[in-house]
């Protein structure tokens, strides 16, 4: 047999977060919704800043895309966790936090894997 090249290790540990009473694994972004986190990651970074912390219709826009973020992301492991289930059982604040949280760990999986990428390139 030969060489076996295991990707299993790009997987990152679990990292759980508790929001509305649900428990979520945030430490994995499933595949099939990077794009879909991507393209919203892209939306929230292009909103006006200043205009966020004002209050204008950037701040909304801001918050409605972060529900949307949290929702992709969470549907695909808890179905009723919609946006409309976010906007009743959560705060603006924990809706920020939990972006926060999928943002980041969706960069770390691009680096990881860029780095295991790297790594097993460097050792054929």
């Amino acid at each position: 047999m030969g060489e076996v090249i295991d990707l299993d290790v790009l997987r990152p540990p679990e990292t759980l977060v508790k929001i509305g009473g649900k428990t979520v694994n945030v430490g994995f972004v499933p595949s099939g919704i990077t794009w879909d986190i991507d393209r919203i990651k892209e939306e929230l970074r292009n909103l006006d800043q200043k205009e966020i912390l004002e209050g204008g219709p950037a701040a909304k826009k801001g918050y409605d895309l972060a529900v949307e973020m949290c929702s992709v992301y969470c549907t695909v492991k808890h179905p009723d966790m919609t946006v409309e289930w976010f906007k009743e059982n959560t705060d603006a604040r924990q809706v920020g936090m939990m972006a926060e949280v999928i943002t980041g760990a969706l960069n770390k999986a691009y680096e990881d894997a860029d780095k295991y990428s790297k790594k097993v390139k460097a050792s054929q």
